[in-house]
């Protein structure tokens, strides 16, 4: 392989960029083509067939629908997948967007080769290893070698893995670091060829529409700026921190800031003001021309700006009655609302030094338990190469720390995560960025201490093609370690969960016509959702199928009502259901239920209605849905309740400028209580209502009766419950069903709801008694 002039030079290489040889040399696009195509062999190979747990109905649904979900609304992300289901013309709608989730990891791993063999590269020839070396062929190898090593060693790490086989966002969220890195290493050669400079801006921006995390290299990307480019960084950066400054001061004055929250929030808080300053201040002793090149500066901003003007997606297509509409975003506040994630719980970063050690801690034992120990420890050698290397080089890697450090430690410090088990599990998820970050360090070991290597031991150099096949196989022990958790070949029981509520077979009839389904957990929710909107409504060809139901090619429960008990003390989402099933929900045909909304709206619902389906999407038949009066006597009945009794732990009630203010998960779960008996109570004569329980509602407790794997909810008390349910996955043999059970019983992407968990557990202890027994689903067990 030959090698780009960049590659070979000195820091004055960059001035024979003006020819037309390649910046990315043959060797870069063979590390790049290798990576991605391996990592995407494996996604495809280990791909979820159909929908899983946890998010993925929702975020299925509203691709599928163009809907709204959750906070800060995952712009970007949903009209790519809403685009990439009509672009693959094969497999259901579930596996369709789990590929587009492998495509974009594979690209994430193909462009973090790729910034490795470039930018590892020109470091060791810059610091002179590659030219002591002097055999081209070994140069070349070694290069590919470490920089395609670490990307699959981070392909291949239990988070990147998960989250690239299944209906995520944070996939897209590594590809849009990675791309934005590229960039910024490419632009960082000619600096006054500033497209590639604006187009990493856009991309920044547009990431924020997919996940905020990236929001936290707004320091550390204009820093970069600065090392590369001193006056256009020290006119982009200097807003910034003035900013910060503006902010930290803001939150000291504050009563209820963040700042205020205890010793730790305010130290940290004012650390990063006092940095700011004094970073700034040095901007301004730089000399005169401060704000000197303001207009390539605006145009910096405008194209973040112009990235993050796609949030403008929410309101269009919350307009439109989709049938996931989060947040209700009819109004400018209601999008601010939903943006800024308003809806979740308030930040507490405050802590004890204590915990403050345990995170960090914990923080690092993640790191380690994505590479391991020895890879882990592969990334300290780049910095020992540190002081040899190139002034740019040196700048690349103090701007990849200083990223590192604010997606790391300032994360964790918004974050505050806590040491149960099952938050973590759900949190680590966000420091994908850090683990993109680390496996640059790792190839950029692996790079530069090779080569020092062949450069100080030429005996090494006979050698070089064992060596260079060692590094290559070095991620196999990462397939090997993460295997078991992160393959989801096979594995359906998403789907299966979905399809049992409605048909849990055995002595069950299906679920009746017209039913009102709570939803509780997140899959409880999620995917019957998906089963009604996609499922249900979808073409006969993207619908999934599976063998052991003949029925699934045919599934069709549109009929049924579905609603989040959770959420039913939340104004907003009650508006949206409101919408959906509601007496004068919204209908283009009858313009009296159309006066609350702008001319704008009423023309997108009126598109939405006839070329979008939504005049099908929902059951003919209104229900009885609450206003803001009843969700108001909600809130009285709570309060008069809390008047009679000592709180509970979790209940917190505050009266702020005359307003009510419910928190806590206690507190909010009992107005919710209030509010779905009076939509029960409402309802119950015309439709029978089922319910995936999480948290409890205790008025429930006399009157469910089991119903497969969730519960029925019969319209007056029973006296008693006489049957345990038993989940069995499917009619096979004992010993079969037994290691399929504790498959998923161990499957951290596989949470399923308690109740099923205890449900495998005590059918695995009778399956104990007896070997020999056949089951079908669902066992019913007489106690």
């Amino acid at each position: 392989m030959s090698e780009s002039p960049a590659r070979i030079g000195t820091a004055k290489s960059t001035r024979v960029l003006r020819t037309h040889t390649p910046f990315f040399g043959v060797g870069d696009k063979a590390a790049f083509l290798v990576a991605s195509l391996v990592a995407f062999a494996a996604y495809l190979y280990t791909l979820a067939p159909s929908v899983t747990l946890d998010n993925a109905g929702e975020l299925l649904t509203v691709a599928h629908n163009l809907g709204v979900p959750h906070p800060p609304g995952y712009a970007v992300w949903t009209i790519l997948a809403w685009l990439w289901q009509r672009i693959i013309p094969f497999g259901n709608i579930a596996w369709r967007v789990n590929l587009m989730s492998a495509f974009f990891g594979a690209l994430a791993i193909g462009l973090t080769a790729l910034l490795i063999s470039k930018s590892g590269g020109g470091m060791a020839s810059r610091s002179g290893f590659l030219e002591r070396i002097g055999n081209e062929r070994i140069i070349d190898v070694v290069i590919l070698a470490g920089s395609v090593s670490a990307a699959l060693m981070l392909a291949f790490s239990p988070v990147m893995w998960s989250q690239s086989v299944i209906t995520e966002v944070y996939a897209l969220n590594a590809f849009f670091l990675m791309a934005i890195l590229v960039l910024l290493y490419r632009w960082s050669f000619e600096t006054d060829r500033r497209w590639r400079l604006y187009l990493a801006a856009f991309l920044w921006g547009l990431s924020l529409t997919n996940h905020q995390t990236l929001v936290l290299l707004a320091v550390a990307l204009p820093a970069f700026l600065w090392l590369t480019d001193r006056q256009l960084g020290r006119d982009t950066l200097a807003p910034v921190l003035a900013v910060i400054v503006l902010g930290v001061l803001k939150m000291v004055v504050t009563p209820g800031s963040l700042f205020r929250q205890g010793t730790f929030s305010a130290a940290w808080i004012l650390a990063h003001g006092i940095g700011a300053g004094v970073w700034l201040y040095f901007l301004w002793k730089e000399g005169p021309g401060l704000m000197g090149m303001w207009r390539q500066v605006i145009a910096i901003y405008a194209a973040v700006i112009l990235g993050t003007a796609l949030y403008a997606y929410v309101p269009v297509a919350a307009a439109t009655n989709p049938t996931i509409n989060w947040g209700h975003a009819q109004t400018p506040a209601d999008l601010v609302h939903h943006v800024v994630s308003s809806q979740y719980e308030r930040m507490h970063p405050e802590r004890t030094p204590l915990q403050l050690w345990g995170q960090i801690n914990m923080f690092f034992d993640d790191l380690k338990s994505q590479f391991t120990i020895v890879y882990a420890l592969i990334a300290l050698v780049a910095l020992f190469f540190y002081r040899d290397l190139a002034r740019e080089d040196r700048n690349w890697m103090l701007f990849l720390l200083l990223a590192f450090l604010f997606v790391g430690l300032d994360f964790m410090f918004l974050s505050n995560p806590p040491f149960d088990r099952q938050k973590q599990f759900t949190e680590h998820v966000s420091f994908l960025p850090c683990h993109c970050l680390y496996a640059l360090w790792i190839g950029y070991g692996l790079v530069l201490g090779c080569g020092h290597l062949f450069s100080e031991r030429p005996a090494l150099r006979s050698a070089w093609a064992p060596m260079a096949a060692l590094i290559f196989a070095l991620p196999i022990a990462s397939i090997v370690i993460n295997w078991a958790n992160n393959e989801k070949r096979g594995h359906d029981f998403g789907y299966q969960f979905g399809y049992r509520i409605f048909k849990p077979g055995g002595d069950y009839p299906d679920m009746d016509k017209d039913a009102i389904l709570f939803g509780g957990t997140d899959q409880g929710r999620f995917v019957p959702t998906y089963m009604i909107f996609v499922e249900s409504q979808t073409a006969p060809s993207t619908r999934t199928k599976m063998a052991q139901y003949p029925e699934s090619g045919e599934f069709d429960r549109r009929d049924i009502y579905i609603i989040t008990q959770n959420a039913l003390a939340d104004r907003r989402y009650v508006e949206s259901i409101r919408d959906h099933y509601g007496v004068g929900r919204p209908d283009p045909r009858n313009p009296e239920t159309m006066n609350n909304r702008a001319g704008w709206q009423r023309m997108l619902l009126a598109f939405a209605w006839e070329h979008m389906g939504r005049n099908q999407a929902y059951p003919k038949e209104a229900i009885w849905i609450p206003g803001e009066a009843e969700l108001e006597t909600a809130l009285r009945q709570y309060l008069d309740e809390l008047r009679r009794r000592q709180p509970l732990p979790g209940e917190e009630v505050k009266i702020e400028n005359g307003h009510v203010s419910v928190q806590g998960v206690t507190s909010v779960m009992a107005v919710n209580g209030y509010v779905a008996k009076a939509m029960f109570d409402h309802n119950k004569d015309g439709h029978t209502f089922y319910v995936e329980e999480s948290y409890t509602i205790p008025w429930m407790y006399p009157y469910p009766e089991p119903y497969g794997i969730i519960l029925k909810v019969n319209n007056n008390p029973i006296p008693a419950i006489f049957d345990i349910e038993m989940l069995v996955v499917a009619t096979r043999e004992g010993y079969r069903i037994a290691e399929v059970a504790v498959k998923w019983v161990h499957d951290p992407d596989t949470r399923i709801p308690y109740n099923t968990m205890r449900a495998i557990k005590i059918w695995l202890e009778l399956f104990r008694i007896n070997r020999a027994q056949r089951v079908i689903w669902p066992l019913r067990v007489r106690t």
